[in-house]
C-alpha cells in the first residue's frame, strides 16, 4: 500500500505566510548589514556541493534589463495599438500577461508631439473607448495627475493639432513629394483625424454619478474607513473618487480632503483624526472633466472613539511592548558596561571566536547522527521545501543523541527549550560561559545545548525552526524533541552529507529502526501543527470561547484543531475596531433593555447577536448551559493591529473544568467543542503571541534565557570567591538582574491574556460579564434615525447563515387566477402563530407594500377556515407608524404590516405569482429571503423535482419604475423610506442584477 502526500490549502497558506516573513531570529542581526549584492545570494553552508552549470545560465544584470525593456516596449506598442482599434480581447490578453507597464507614459509616433506625456488610459479616454478604460483601470491604471485638470488636458491636445496641422500644411504646400515624405503626409492625416476626435471629446463633458452604498466606519482612535460602491453604469469612465470631511454636517468648511485613484479599491482610509472630534464625510466620483456631485456618507455625524474611552476598560497591548522594549535596552547597556565586560569578556559578540568549518569538521559533524534510536532522548530537526524534507545519506531525519540514560524531560524543561528555540544564536554563549556551574538538576539542559551546537555545525545552519510542543514518544522509551524549520526553493542547506527526499517517500520508506518508523508518521502531525500555527486571522473583529481544563501537571486551553494560535471563533465583521457607543451599548443591554439604540449601536447588536448564535451552533453547545454564559465587558482583546477578539465565557464554576484522571484524558472534557482539542497554557502563550507579536515574544526569549543564565551564573561564582570585593561586584550585579528579572516578570503577567481573564472569570464575586440572553434577544425598539438618505441599503456583505424567525407570523402565497401552470390554483398558508391572514383579504391598491399601522387583524380557525377582519379609522398611509414623532417602548405592541414579494429568479412560477408576509419592524431582510425561498420551494416540490436555493446566493429588493435599490441583510424592510417604500419587493439572485427590473417592468399582453 502506497500513502501518498500530497500539500493541502493550509500548507499553501502557511507556506506563502512564511515566505513573507522576515528572516528569523538569528539572521536579523545581520540583515541590516548585509551589502546590496549579498542580499540576493542563496544561502548555503561552507563545504555544500554547489553545481557551476547554473551560474552559466544567469546572464549579467545589464543584459537581463535591456531585454526586459525590449520586452516591455513591444507589449507596450501592442497594447496602444489594441486601445486605439477599440480592442478589448486583444487588450485583455496582453494585460493577462502582467508584462506592460500600464501606467508608463509613450513616447512614440503621434504621442511625441505632445507636451505632455500620456499613457494608455489618457489615449482610452480621449478617444472615447469607455469598455478600454474600464479594463485598464481594472488591471491597476491610475489617473495622469499632469493632466488631472480638464483645461490643462485641452491645452495640450490643441498644441499637438495646431503643430500636426502646421506639419501637413508645410507638406501640402509642396508640388512633388518623395516616398519618404509621401508617408509622412499619410501619417499626418492620421494624427490630425485622431486629434480632432480628441478635442470633439473633451468639449463634451460628461459627469459620473456618486456612488452608492457609501458607509463610513471608525477603524481605530484616529482613522475611519469610508466604503462604497462605484455606480454599475456611470454616465462616464470614472477615473477618481474624492472624499471629503467636515465638522459640520453641512459641510460650511473642509476639514480635509482625499483623492483614491486606484479604481480597483472600494474602501479609504482618512487617517489622523482628532480623537473625540465628531465629523461627516461624503464623496463623489470624478471623471476626466472633473467631479460629480456629492453624497453622505452614512451616518451622517461619526464621533472618532474607541472602547477604552468607557470607564474601567484599558488596552494593554501598546504597554507590554513598550516596556519590553525599554527593558531590552537597559539590558543591552548594563551589558555593555565596564564592569560587565570585565567580568565576562567572552560573552560579547566580538569575543566569540567563530570556528573555521573545513572538510573533517563537516564529516566528524554528519557522522554524529543517530541510525538506531534505543531507549533515550534525541533531537531530530526537520527542514523542509514545498513537498521535500532534508535526510541523511541513510534516508533518515537529522537525529542526534542528547541523553541515553533518561527518557523523561519535564514541563520546565520543555518550555526553557521552547523559549530558546526563537533565540538559537544564543547557544554559542550560553557554552561558552556555562563551566561548571550547572546544577545536577540542570544537566539536561547542557547535553541539549550540546547537541543543538552539534546539529548547527553538521547542517550548516544556524535556525533550526521551532521546537514542537510535545516530545515524541515511542514504545520502547526513545523520546524525540523535534525542531521544525521551513525553507524556500532557493535556499540550500543540502551539505555533503545530507540529500532532499520527498515527505510521501520517506513515510513509505522502512528502516532497521521501529523508533524511526514512528517518527517518519508522525512527521505530517508535526508539519500539520507547525505550519496551522503560523497561519493568522484575517483583519477583523472576532468571537471567541474560552474554556480551560485542569490536570494533574498541567492546564490547557480549548482550540481549534485547525487552528491552534486562537481560542475557537467565530467572525463578527471585517473592522477589527469597537467604537464607544457600540461598547457601551452592550452595558446599557445588561441594565435597560427598553433603551432605543442609534443605527451603529443596532448594527453592532444585530451582528454580535448573529455571531454568537453561529459560535454556539458550530461548538455545538447544550442549550441548557447557553443562558449560562456570558460575555466579557473588561476588554476588547486586541491579538494585532488588525484581529480583536470579544470573549465567551461560561460561568464561574465552569471556566476551568477539573479532571481527576491522568492528564492523557483532560481532553475528554472538550468532546463537546466540536472540532476542538486542547494544548497546555504556556504553549498556546507561545504560539499565540509568536503569530501576532512575533517580536515581542522574540524580545522576550532572548532576554528570558539571558537573565535566567547568568543569575545562575553570577550565584555561582558568588559563592566561589574568596575576596571581599569580588563578592561585592557579583552581590552588586545579581541585584542589577534580579531587578530586570523581576520587572520581566511583571511584564509577562500582564501579557499573558488568557491567565489574567481566566482568574478574573473564576471570581464568583466580579460583575465580568454581560449574560448572552441579552445579546441573543433583538433590541426591543427600533434604532434611532440617523437623518441619513438609503440607510437600508448596502451591497454584498459577508452571508450570515444562522437566523431565527421570531418576528416573522404568517405566510401565505398568491398566485396569479390567470396563471395556466398547474399550480395557478395552489393557495398554501403557513401558520407560524395564532395570528394568520385571510387569503381573501382585499388591498385597494395591489402595488401597495404596507398597510395602516391601525390595521388590525384578528383570526379563528373553525374547521380549517380561515376569516379576519380589519378596522381602518383613516385614510392609509404606507408608513405611517414610522412618524418621527412617534416613540415605541417596550410596553407598546411592535407595529406589524403585510409584505408582498415577487420572485425575480427562475422558480417554476409565473412573474405574477407573489408571496405575502405579515411581517413586524424587527422583520429583516434576510428572514424575508429565506421565508420567501422555503414556501417557494414547498409550493413547486409538488409538481417538479426542486430544492431549496442556497440562501447566501439571494437578496431582497425593492424597485421602483427602473431602480433599484437592495436592502442590507439586518434591515427591516417595513423601515424602508420615500421613495422607495413605495416600489415592488423582489427576491432575486445577487449575480443577476437586472433581474428585478426586469420583472418589475413588464407588462402583460
Amino acid at each position: 500500500m502506497q500513502i501518498y502526500v500530497r500539500p493541502t490549502i493550509s500548507h499553501h497558506i502557511a507556506a506563502r505566510i512564511m515566505l513573507q516573513r522576515q528572516p528569523s531570529l538569528d539572521d536579523r542581526i545581520t540583515w541590516a548589514t548585509r551589502t546590496p549584492n549579498e542580499t540576493n545570494k542563496t544561502v548555503r553552508r561552507q563545504g555544500s556541493v554547489e553545481g557551476t552549470g547554473s551560474k552559466l545560465k544567469h546572464q549579467p544584470d545589464e543584459i537581463q534589463l535591456v531585454r526586459k525593456l525590449k520586452v516591455n516596449m513591444i507589449n507596450l506598442l501592442g497594447a496602444l495599438n489594441a486601445v486605439e482599434t477599440n480592442d478589448v480581447d486583444t487588450l485583455r490578453l496582453i494585460l493577462s500577461k502582467n508584462c506592460v507597464s500600464i501606467n508608463g507614459f509613450l513616447d512614440s509616433g503621434l504621442y511625441n508631439q505632445f507636451r505632455i506625456r500620456l499613457t494608455l488610459l489618457d489615449v482610452a479616454l480621449m478617444l472615447n473607448r469607455p469598455h478600454v478604460a474600464t479594463l485598464l483601470l481594472q488591471h491597476g491604471a491610475t489617473e495622469n495627475i499632469s493632466l488631472s485638470q480638464p483645461s490643462r488636458r485641452r491645452k495640450v491636445v490643441d498644441e499637438a493639432l495646431y503643430d500636426n496641422e502646421s506639419r501637413l500644411n508645410a507638406l501640402r504646400e509642396k508640388q512633388q513629394l518623395s516616398k519618404d515624405e509621401e508617408k509622412k503626409l499619410k501619417t499626418f492625416e492620421l494624427h490630425t483625424t485622431s486629434l480632432k476626435k480628441m478635442k470633439n471629446v473633451l468639449e463634451q463633458e460628461e459627469f459620473p454619478g456618486p456612488p452608492t452604498d457609501v458607509k463610513v466606519s471608525v477603524a481605530s482612535s484616529s482613522r475611519v474607513i469610508v466604503e462604497f460602491n462605484p455606480q454599475l453604469n456611470p454616465r462616464a469612465v470614472i477615473v477618481k473618487h474624492k472624499i471629503e470631511w467636515s465638522l459640520s454636517p453641512n459641510f460650511e468648511t473642509i476639514a480635509g480632503s482625499l483623492v483614491v485613484r486606484d479604481m480597483r479599491e472600494t474602501s479609504a482610509n482618512v487617517d489622523n483624526l482628532d480623537h473625540g472630534q465628531c465629523y461627516s464625510f461624503r464623496i463623489c466620483s470624478g471623471s476626466m472633466w472633473g467631479y460629480g456631485e456629492f453624497v453622505a456618507a452614512s451616518p451622517k455625524i461619526i464621533r472618532i472613539s474607541s472602547w477604552e474611552d468607557v470607564e474601567g476598560c484599558e488596552n494593554n497591548r501598546e504597554k507590554h511592548m513598550k516596556e519590553i522594549a525599554e527593558l531590552h535596552c537597559q539590558v543591552e547597556r548594563h551589558r555593555q558596561s565596564a564592569v560587565w565586560q570585565k567580568i565576562f569578556p567572552n560573552c560579547s559578540e566580538i569575543g566569540i571566536k567563530k570556528k573555521k568549518m573545513g572538510l573533517r569538521n563537516l564529516f566528524s559533524a554528519s557522522s554524529k547522527f543517530v541510525k538506531h534510536a534505543q531507549r533515550g532522548i534525541f533531537l531530530t530537526t526537520v527542514i523542509y521545501t514545498e513537498d521535500k524534507v532534508l535526510c541523511t545519506v541513510d534516508d533518515l531525519l537529522p537525529t542526534l543523541l542528547v541523553d541515553e540514560n533518561t527518557s523523561n524531560i519535564s514541563a520546565d524543561d520543555m518550555n526553557w527549550l521552547l523559549k530558546l528555540s526563537l533565540c538559537w544564536d544564543q547557544v554559542a554563549y550560553l557554552q561558552d560561559t556555562v563551566g561548571g556551574t550547572w546544577s545536577n538538576n540542570s544537566q539536561l539542559r547542557v547535553k541539549i545545548l550540546d547537541a543543538v551546537a552539534s546539529m548547527h555545525n553538521a547542517l550548516g545552519v544556524k535556525d533550526i525552526g521551532r521546537i514542537h510542543h510535545v516530545p515524541l514518544c515511542h514504545s520502547s522509551g526513545t523520546v524525540f524533541l523535534v525542531s521544525v524549520h521551513f525553507v524556500s526553493e532557493n535556499q540550500a542547506v543540502q551539505g555533503l552529507a545530507m540529500r532532499w527526499m520527498r515527505i510521501s517517500k520517506l513515510m513509505r520508506k522502512k528502516s532497521s529502526s521501529p523508533s524511526f518508523d514512528f517518527l517518519s508518521k508522525e512527521i505530517v502531525n508535526v508539519l500539520n501543527f507547525f505550519e496551522s500555527a503560523q497561519i493568522p486571522l484575517e483583519r477583523g473583529l472576532y468571537l471567541g470561547y474560552m474554556r480551560l481544563q485542569s490536570g494533574l501537571n498541567t492546564i490547557k486551553v480549548t482550540v481549534p484543531d485547525n487552528l491552534p494560535s486562537v481560542l475557537p471563533f467565530v467572525s463578527v465583521r471585517p473592522n477589527p475596531h469597537v467604537s464607544r457607543e457600540e461598547w457601551e451599548w452592550l452595558r446599557i443591554v445588561e441594565k435597560d433593555s427598553s433603551t432605543r439604540p442609534n443605527s451603529a449601536q443596532y448594527t453592532f447588536h444585530m451582528q454580535m447577536s448573529r455571531a454568537l448564535n453561529t459560535l454556539l451552533h458550530d461548538l455545538e453547545l447544550d442549550n441548557d448551559l447557553i443562558q449560562s454564559h456570558r460575555l466579557y465587558r473588561f476588554q476588547v482583546l486586541q491579538l494585532h493591529s488588525d484581529v480583536s477578539f470579544i470573549l465567551v465565557l461560561p460561568k464561574a464554576e465552569e471556566v476551568c473544568l477539573v479532571n481527576a484522571g491522568l492528564s492523557t484524558t483532560v481532553d475528554e472534557s472538550v468532546e463537546h467543542c466540536k472540532g476542538c482539542t486542547s494544548i497546555p497554557i504556556p504553549v498556546f502563550d507561545m504560539i499565540n503571541l509568536s503569530t501576532y507579536q512575533p517580536d515581542f515574544i522574540a524580545t522576550y526569549c532572548r532576554l528570558s534565557i539571558f537573565l535566567e543564565h547568568f543569575t545562575m551564573l553570577i550565584n555561582y561564582e558568588k559563592r566561589q570567591c574568596l575576596l571581599e570585593d569580588d563578592r561585592r561586584v557579583y552581590a552588586e550585579q545579581l541585584d542589577r538582574l534580579t531587578d530586570f528579572q523581576q520587572r520581566l516578570d511583571e511584564v509577562w503577567r500582564n501579557a499573558r491574556w488568557i491567565s489574567n481573564i481566566a482568574s478574573i472569570a473564576r471570581d464568583k464575586q466580579s460583575d465580568c460579564g454581560i449574560s448572552l440572553s441579552r445579546i441573543l434577544m433583538p433590541p426591543m425598539t427600533s434604532p434611532l434615525n440617523d437623518d441619513c438618505a438609503d440607510v437600508g441599503y448596502h451591497s454584498d456583505q459577508s452571508s450570515e447563515k444562522f437566523i431565527t424567525f421570531d418576528a416573522i407570523s404568517t405566510a401565505s402565497v398568491e398566485l396569479n387566477s390567470k396563471d395556466p401552470s398547474p399550480n395557478a390554483s395552489i393557495r398554501k398558508i403557513l401558520n407560524r402563530s395564532q395570528s394568520v391572514v385571510d387569503n381573501d383579504l382585499n388591498i385597494e391598491n395591489i402595488d401597495r407594500l404596507f398597510l395602516d399601522d391601525n390595521l388590525s387583524i384578528s383570526s379563528n380557525i373553525e374547521n380549517g377556515s380561515v376569516a379576519a377582519t380589519k378596522t381602518v379609522n383613516h385614510a392609509p398611509s404606507p408608513l405611517s407608524f414610522l412618524d418621527a414623532g412617534s416613540n415605541l417602548n417596550s410596553s407598546q405592541t411592535i407595529k406589524s404590516g403585510i409584505l408582498r414579494v415577487f420572485p425575480a429568479y427562475d422558480c417554476g412560477l409565473s412573474n405574477s405569482s407573489s408571496i405575502r408576509l405579515q411581517a413586524t419592524s424587527m422583520t429583516t431582510s434576510h428572514e424575508v429571503v429565506s421565508l420567501v425561498l422555503n414556501q417557494i420551494a414547498k409550493i413547486t416540490s409538488k409538481s417538479i423535482d426542486y430544492d431549496i436555493p442556497r440562501l447566501d446566493d439571494y437578496c431582497l429588493v425593492s424597485v421602483v419604475g427602473a431602480r433599484e435599490r437592495r436592502l442590507r441583510e439586518n434591515f427591516p424592510p417595513l423601515m424602508l423610506q420615500s421613495p422607495w417604500n413605495k416600489g415592488k419587493l423582489f427576491v432575486r439572485r445577487k449575480d443577476c442584477i437586472s433581474a428585478a427590473i426586469q420583472c418589475g417592468n413588464e407588462a402583460a399582453v
